[in-house]
């Protein structure tokens, strides 16, 4: 697997992608209107609930694959690539009917001037439903390290799928037509992967054997779908149900330019997925918790830069964006970008939890559900969008940062919760530190002071300038660890040096 090759690719789709959804925003509300954009946004999110019925199988499906595609075991393959295609066939009749079931509730939480959001609401839950019944190929694909192909035709799918919902918007204007291009990045996928899969596997088609293995793994993951999707949707939910759709649309762009972040460090993440995972198949112990570490001090790293420059740079690119009418207080977008660290620095905890196939903290994810709903439900009521984004800061603190990594260092590691602590604060200190030396010195240069919002290209250049400070002084700061050094030079090896990715089979 060249992870190299593999790491610029999806760095590039990721990218073009990302821009052509802000130019789709953008023309999204000039031609249709916020409430309009608010409303495919709360559609969206609605959908993703749908998502639940996965069960947790994709987790558990793809783990199970390692050690059957490291050895050559054709008929495990097979037991699980067909557990997995008649689980998730059901699975796609079950989102149908559910989808139909729900449209007197839609009715409830969805005040729209017209019943065309019922068309809309149906069109989504069709895609998804198909989107399913092709999970198969893609757990097989990523478990077997082709990751490269699956990005390629994802990827280019959806960034084409954009580009005609972009001119379709800007040409007809069209809420219908724009939704009915979502089939589009579906069909790609269907045609590339079926013959893909034709071509390089030859698994039997004649046995049906279910395997526990993976079912049970399954039902445990259950809840950790159920708290990733509920931390995640719910405060547009609240928002929808408590505030208004206009609000919804305001704070989605927002979430659009988190997303947007996200969806580029998760390149990374992507890449070194499937790697990681056959480390921990072989049971390479002492190599899995040293790569944790080199990832968990490079999050921190990367979160201080990436929020600091947005703190700087989000309300003159929406200005210039969407407009001034768009702009959130700063109390929000500070707890929006508390957020964003916390998914950044959370993710290595995460990707070995689930390679360990640890499933068992199962009221883990029912803790973190309830936190986040009671907390954003009583903070609405009286302080509004703040409440709501308070009350996912809160969960992913106790959650996410703490008693999470503490069951994986416990469970997974072998460790005691105590050197995840000691890891943690020392690394909050160095962040700290970090943001000090930056706001001091962007202050004392009076660097803002140039910066106008005139045009994009303005923008840009300054944007450059303050982070190419953000990341000297950052980089300066972590470098005086000699830990953070050795974690560094490590994961420049991991990525670029091929013999260190080789894996012994």
């Amino acid at each position: 697997m060249n992870i190299k090759k593999n790491l610029f690719l999806t760095l590039f789709i990721t990218i073009s992608t990302a821009l052509v959804n802000f130019s789709l925003n953008k023309y999204f509300v000039l031609s249709l209107g916020v409430d309009s954009l608010g409303l495919i946004r709360l559609i969206s999110q609605l959908t993703v609930y749908l998502a639940l019925l996965d069960l947790g199988l994709s987790t558990s499906a793809t783990v199970s694959f390692y050690k059957p595609l490291l050895y050559g075991d054709k008929k495990k393959i097979s037991s699980i690539f067909h557990t997995v295609s008649r689980f998730y066939n059901r699975v796609a009749v079950c989102i149908s009917i559910i989808g139909i079931l729900a449209l007197p509730v839609l009715g409830y939480l969805v005040e729209y001037k017209d019943n065309s959001f019922y068309i809309y609401w149906l069109i989504f839950v069709i895609v998804q439903s198909l989107n399913f019944k092709l999970m198969k190929y893609t757990i097989l694909f990523l478990a077997d390290q082709k990751f490269g192909f699956v990005k390629l035709v994802t990827g280019f799918g959806l960034l084409i799928e954009k580009i005609i919902q972009l001119v379709s918007i800007i040409y007809f204007e069209s809420l219908l037509l724009f939704v009915m291009l979502s089939f589009f990045s579906v069909f790609v996928k269907w045609f590339y992967f079926s013959r893909f899969f034709v071509f390089n596997y030859k698994l039997s088609p004649d046995l049906k054997v279910y395997d526990n293995d993976v079912s049970s793994d399954a039902k445990k993951m259950i809840f950790h779908k159920l708290a990733y999707i509920a931390v995640y949707n719910t405060d547009v939910l609240l928002i929808a149900k408590f505030l208004s759709l206009s609000i919804v649309g305001i704070y989605s762009s927002y979430l659009m330019i988190v997303s947007m972040v996200m969806t580029i460090v998760s390149v990374f993440h992507q890449v070194l997925d499937p790697v990681i995972g056959r480390i921990v198949a072989q049971g390479k112990q002492g190599h899995a918790f040293s790569l944790w570490e080199h990832l968990f001090r490079f999050s921190f790293f990367l979160s201080t830069i990436i929020c600091s420059l947005l703190y700087i740079f989000v309300y003159p690119f929406v200005i210039l964006w969407l407009g001034e009418d768009f702009l959130l207080p700063q109390a929000i977008l500070i707890l929006i970008l508390l957020n964003l660290a916390f998914d950044i620095l959370k993710w290595p905890i995460e990707l070995f939890k689930y390679k360990y196939a640890y499933y068992n903290d199962i009221y883990v994810p029912v803790l973190e559900v309830l936190i986040n709903l009671i907390v954003s439900i009583v903070l609405i009521q009286k302080y509004g969008l703040l409440g709501v984004v308070l009350g996912t800061v809160i969960s992913n603190v106790l959650i996410a940062l703490l008693l999470r990594p503490f069951l994986v260092f416990m469970k997974c590691f072998n460790k005691n919760a105590f050197s995840y602590l000691k890891e943690l604060l020392i690394n909050v200190m160095f962040t700290l530190f970090s943001l000090f030396l930056v706001n001091h010195l962007v202050s004392t240069l009076k660097i803002m002071e140039y910066v106008s919002i005139s045009g994009w290209v303005n923008l840009v250049f300054y944007a450059l300038v303050v982070f190419s400070i953000i990341f000297v002084v950052v980089m300066v700061v972590f470098l005086l660890r000699k830990e953070n050094r050795t974690s560094f030079l490590e994961l420049y090896k991991f990525i670029f040096n091929k013999d260190i990715l080789r894996i012994e089979k």
